[in-house]
Order: structure tokens, then C-alpha cells, then sequence
């Protein structure tokens, strides 16, 4: 930091932005009510992933596993999902928070069976407790088209932890996933 003897007026308008600056982000860093809302998610899960190609009966049923832990000084929950996918071994990173400046959650999801990263954002129904978060994802066949996805994520009790995945165009939505989870630590 400069000292204003040093600087004069370029130096006090110096020192008054730094202070701003350092005051703005002491309180971006802060941990509120809206990241306390994610603690439920973390542990350790079990549970099935089933998959539709289209409406009907899932197309395909896996079993995955999932650990949840908070991360970054508990600012972001980072999910790790393993199992299979149409019968190939699947992996899957999520880092979810709370954006206190944009005032929604965010989220960016990375697997193994793709190599986009999906940017989300949404909120959290403050009664039911779900959390739904939107983004959209490019198709790699067809250049220029994207599909919209909506993924919500529930806690079914203290032990079961559900996320549903829907893709959309238009604004009409299909199932694409639905994970069932439940606490086995």
C-alpha cells in the first residue's frame, strides 16, 4: 500500500480504492445461509442412475456411487460420481456453490462421457428445498445447435439425495437421468 506522504493525491485515492477493494472482498468471501443449504448433500452415497433415450421404460440402469465434501474453505461442494454409463465406466466431477455478488448457484459439471464442461445456474426453492440450475450444452454432430438442460437436485429425507436431468428445446423437457442416492456414511 502506498502512503499518501509519499504520493500525494494519487496516493490517497491510491489507498482509498485498496481499502474499498479489500473491504468489497471480505464480504464476497463470507459463508451464508445459501451455501449452509448445500452441507445436507455432503457424504458419501450409493444408489442407481437410470438413463432414457426417449419417454418409456430407462433405456439403461447403473449402479454409481457419489462422495460429496465441501472444498475452498467451505465455499463449494465438490461431487464425485463413479459407476457405469450405457455399460462403460463413467466418472464425474461437479463444483457447485453460491454466488453471493450474482445471487444464484452456480455449478460446472465435467464427465467422462463428454468433453464439454456444462456451465448452471439457478436457485433454491426456498419451501421444497430443491435446487434447479440451467445451462445449455453445443451438440458435437450438428454445429450450431445447442439443447437446454434443467437439472434438479432434492434431498429425499436425511438420507436420500436425488438429481434429475432433463434436456429441453423449445421449452418442452425430457427426462434424461434420474439419480437415486442414499447415505451409506
Amino acid at each position: 500500500m502506498t502512503t499518501p506522504e509519499t504520493h500525494g493525491l494519487f496516493g490517497l485515492l491510491k489507498d482509498a480504492v485498496e481499502k474499498f477493494e479489500l473491504k468489497v472482498l471480505a464480504r464476497d468471501a463470507e459463508i451464508g445461509p445459501a451455501h449452509e443449504a448445500l452441507s445436507p448433500m455432503t457424504g458419501h452415497w450409493a444408489g442407481t442412475m437410470k438413463t432414457w433415450l426417449s419417454p418409456g421404460n430407462p433405456y439403461d440402469v447403473q449402479h454409481v456411487t457419489s462422495t460429496v465434501q465441501w472444498t475452498l474453505g467451505n465455499r463449494f461442494l465438490e461431487q464425485r460420481f463413479e459407476g457405469l454409463f450405457l455399460g462403460q465406466p463413467f466418472s464425474a466431477v461437479c463444483i457447485t456453490g453460491y454466488d453471493d455478488a450474482a445471487r444464484r448457484y452456480e455449478a460446472n459439471w465435467m464427465d467422462s462421457a463428454t468433453t464439454a464442461m456444462l456451465s448452471l445456474s439457478g436457485q433454491m426453492d426456498p419451501v421444497s428445498k430443491v435446487l434447479t440450475l440451467f445451462g445449455s450444452m453445443k451438440l458435437t454432430g450438428i454445429p450450431g445447435t445447442t439443447v437446454d438442460i434443467r437439472s434438479a437436485i432434492a434431498m429425499n429425507g436425511a438420507n436420500g439425495l436425488r438429481y434429475e436431468i432433463s434436456i429441453g428445446r423449445f421449452g418442452i423437457w425430457v427426462k434424461a437421468h434420474e439419480i437415486d442416492l442414499t447415505r451409506s456414511t
